[in-house]
Order: structure tokens, then C-alpha cells, then sequence
């Protein structure tokens, strides 16, 4: 990715397990690695990423190995074109030293959606209103004291809104 404030590259792949315990819920086990580089770090911002960043403009890169537990619930009516129903994912990560990474954080996520029926056309098409909610929290534990820049949670992307910084809420 290339960013206002650096140039960002991220290799990685992962692998999972997991256990359909209905035809709504699902559990699963995933290890993932994922070596991210960053490089062209534009002057003034070498602040936002670690404490020891070169402040020379060479690149860096760290790794990071991260286990993840995830818990699923979907009672939408259709999979690819539902008219009512809800969805639900609940994830915890943990990346740290302990799984040969560079940092030591954990992180949860929710993602969310409610479809809620209106009102069926003349030609039978149901419309619907989505309600969607993601959030999440990451927090650095161990020997890393501070999220790294490039761990942080960020609004934007193609179905959300875009163009905002980063941010903390404690």
C-alpha cells in the first residue's frame, strides 16, 4: 500500500481449523503469519510507528504470528441475497514473542448485520434496510508498550467511510 505518510508492503498467509456446530454457528482456529515492510517513511513521520524506528528513512520490517479464535452466528435467510435475518462474528487475536513475533499485542473484533424487511414491490422484490456495526479494540501487552502504527484500527476502504487518521479512544 502507498500512504500519505510510508509505503507498506504485508506478505503472509494462514491456515485454520474449524467446527460447524449448526447450520447457523461455527467456530474456528486460525495461526497466520504476515511479514509487513515499511519503507519511504515521509520526514516527521517516523513518530507514528515504534519507538525505534530509523529515523534515517531506510525501511524495516517485522513480523507478525498471530493466533486467532473466531465464533460465527448467521440466521440470514439467503446467503447471497438475503431479505431478513442477522449475522454476527465475534474474534480475539493474540500476536506476541511467545509465537516468534516482533510484538506483543491482542485484539477483538465484532462485525455485525441486521437486514430488516420494508416492503415487497409489484414485481415481488423484497427491499430491506441493513444495519451493520464493526468495532474493535487492539491493546499491547508484554514487552510492547505502545500499539504500532500499522497494528492500529483505521476508518476507510471501499464500503466505509475514508481519508481518516487513525485513532485511540483510551
Amino acid at each position: 500500500r502507498f500512504l500519505r505518510t510510508h509505503d507498506e508492503d504485508r506478505k503472509g498467509g494462514s491456515g485454520s481449523l474449524g467446527r460447524q456446530f449448526s447450520r447457523e454457528s461455527s467456530l474456528r482456529v486460525s495461526l497466520g503469519t504476515q511479514e509487513i515492510t515499511v519503507e519511504d517513511v515521509v520526514l516527521g513521520a517516523e513518530d507514528l510507528f515504534t519507538p525505534d524506528f530509523p529515523a534515517d528513512g531506510s525501511s524495516r520490517t517485522d513480523r507478525r504470528n498471530t493466533l486467532s479464535l473466531t465464533g460465527s452466528f448467521n440466521g440470514l435467510d439467503v446467503p447471497m441475497d438475503p431479505r431478513s435475518g442477522h449475522r454476527a462474528r465475534l474474534s480475539g487475536d493474540l500476536t506476541g514473542s511467545l509465537l516468534g513475533a516482533d510484538v506483543d499485542l491482542y485484539r477483538a473484533t465484532l462485525d455485525t448485520l441486521k437486514i430488516v424487511p420494508l416492503y415487497t414491490d409489484g414485481r415481488g422484490r423484497v427491499h430491506t434496510l441493513n444495519l451493520s456495526l464493526r468495532g474493535g479494540v487492539v491493546r499491547p501487552y508484554g514487552d510492547t508498550d505502545v500499539v504500532p502504527f500499522i497494528d492500529k484500527f483505521f476508518l476507510g476502504g471501499t464500503s466505509t467511510f475514508s481519508g481518516l487518521r487513525g485513532f485511540d479512544f483510551l
